[in-house]
């Protein structure tokens, strides 16, 4: 797990090393381990390391192949690197190292841009040919590992971080109004965009590729991966069961490869029960870590307990007072940009803690968004029917009556739930309530506000040929996991030089989960109905 950084000027300009370094210089919290730059002429590339796999300095980026032709700077975990090792030294490749980095400089001379349809792992990396002149960069299936980038006419500056981009300068800080709006929507920025207007995220699952020797950059950008909502009513319920159970324990096992010490989040909820199971079946004397809380109501440190001594793990718990005040200007520093998830905070200290005992972590992140855990889903999936069998009349009637009731009341959020349909539903779920966007001034949002909601609706119209359910399911792995969950976790761990690692996240569960039958995932309020009876198996 590290930090990456680069520039890419047009012809004409050379690369600045000083200014590398300094946007290298931001990064320091991803990668305390060690730091390279490197420039070839109008191209330059840097990193920071957290040493996870070969902590030689060998291992050390930028990585380069056999004739310094090709270099990359990379963030982030490849599990199946050693079958890819093999295939490519049949293919004639040498390697000097035993790290997982390499395989991506030999994979892009045997590959291309084919080269993440070849990858299991999370991932954001830069690779430089000078030999052919290009710059490919890719970021991972599911959006764990984060990409942002500034693009003109005459020059790219990339990093890992909004700050490290920022550090380049010459980049115009003007807010993004429809980014303003989302953030009060939903709490977070979506899709490519970031609070800033000159600043953009390269999308999950898309690479970019820029010829470096032009007098006009222009980055081209294609997704190579599409994760598709089709259900399968082929398989028994056993059938998936056996299936789910294969997949995810070795989803479990290519994540415990690590040359320092590793352990698992445990909140004593289903996903992070299930993952430390596999994991503590894998490692004898697996650490596990719960952050408490002295309200009781918030407190769930006795559950996590309880999975712990029943798996025989060597289990770390710490009670705290989350002061957000206290932590506010350290959030700030981490996120780089307004974010309003409130469990940042409990992330944040859990990562702190965890920190103290070893450098990786697993998590039950994506269990949720992958078999229907959110208790919205059954919400909505409720009141679905009923809204289409109303008439825009009626439900415009119902809006009517909801406004009279007191806003926030269940009445309110009934009455006003089964007014909308299609994507203003999934939209409602979400927590999207219209005087949310009412707190902006009116001159000011003109049409920010229907523009700022396209990629979502987009994505939910997307899939219109797939069952309700799916469709939420979808459209919040599309948007809630990469642009809050997600982003959620690796700021805050990584600001604490902790790696996490999300099981079930693997591309090849993910695929599987997303065939299975809304009905067997979810039953009226009762979610994750298979990642359940997987658990009972050990847990």
């Amino acid at each position: 797990m590290c930090g990456i950084a680069g520039i890419v000027e047009a012809m004409g300009t050379a690369a600045s090393l000083p200014c590398l370094r300094a946007m290298n210089a931001t990064l320091v919290h991803r990668g305390p381990d060690a730091g390279g730059a490197h420039c070839s002429s109008n191209v330059g590339i840097a990193h920071r390391r957290l040493s996870i796999i070969d902590r030689s300095r060998d291992a050390n980026q930028p990585l380069f192949n056999e004739d310094q032709t090709v270099s990359v700077v990379f963030n982030g975990e490849i599990y199946n690197f050693r079958e890819l090792r093999e295939q490519l030294k049949q293919r004639g490749h040498t390697f000097r190292t035993s790290t997982d980095s390499e395989v991506l400089v030999h994979g892009w001379e045997e590959y291309g841009t084919r080269l993440p349809e070849f990858l299991t792992g999370m991932f954001a990396f830069a690779i430089h040919d000078s030999r052919r002149h290009l710059l490919f960069a890719a970021r991972d299936h599911m959006g764990k590992k984060p990409f942002f980038y500034h693009s003109t006419s005459d020059r790219l500056v990339f990093a890992s971080e909004i700050k490290a981009v920022r550090a380049a300068g010459r980049i115009p800080m003007d807010l993004d109004p429809q980014a303003i709006v989302e953030y009060v929507a939903y709490g977070n920025s979506l899709g490519e965009r970031t609070i800033f207007q000159a600043i953009r995220k390269l999308p999950p699952a898309h690479w970019m590729l820029v010829e470096t020797q032009c007098d006009h950059i222009k980055p081209r950008i294609e997704r190579y991966w599409q994760l598709s909502f089709e259900p399968d009513a082929s398989r028994s319920e056993t059938e998936w069961l056996e299936s789910l159970d294969d997949v995810a324990e070795a989803a479990v096992r290519r994540r415990l490869v690590s040359d320092v010490p590793l352990g698992c989040f445990l909140s004593g909820g289903v996903d992070s029960s299930l993952v430390t199971a596999y994991a503590a079946r894998a490692q004898p004397g697996l650490q596990t870590f719960s952050i408490g809380f002295h309200e009781s109501h918030f407190d769930e440190t006795a559950h996590a307990t309880t999975v712990a001594q029943h798996l025989g793990t060597e289990h770390h718990t710490e009670h705290v007072t989350p002061d957000a005040l206290e932590v506010l200007p350290d959030l700030v520093a981490a996120y780089d940009e307004p974010f309003a998830d409130s469990s940042a905070i409990p992330t944040w200290y859990l990562s702190r803690m965890t920190r103290r005992h070893v450098t990786v972590a697993l998590s039950g992140d994506g269990g949720d968004e992958l078999h229907s855990g959110y208790t919205r889903y059954g919400r909505m999936q409720q009141l679905g029917p009923l809204t289409y069998l109303m008439t825009g009349f009626g439900r415009s009637t119902l809006r009517s009556i909801a406004r009279l009731a007191p806003r926030g009341s269940r009445l309110n959020y009934i009455l006003d739930g089964m007014s909308r349909t299609g994507f203003e539903l999934y939209d409602f779920g979400l927590g999207n309530h219209p005087w949310h966007v009412a707190l902006l001034r009116r001159d000011f949002l003109t049409e920010t506000v229907k523009a700022s909601l396209s990629k979502q609706a987009d994505d939910f119209e997307h899939c219109d040929n797939i069952p309700f359910a799916a469709r939420l399911q979808y459209v919040d792995t599309q948007n809630y996991l990469p642009d809050d969950i997600l982003v959620k976790v690796d700021r805050a761990s990584m600001a604490h030089s902790l790696e996490v690692r999300s099981p079930l996240l693997d591309k090849e569960f993910a695929e599987l989960s997303a065939q299975i039958p809304p009905a067997l995932n979810r039953h009226q309020n009762d979610g994750k109905r298979l990642l359940k009876k997987l658990a009972e198996r050990y847990v």
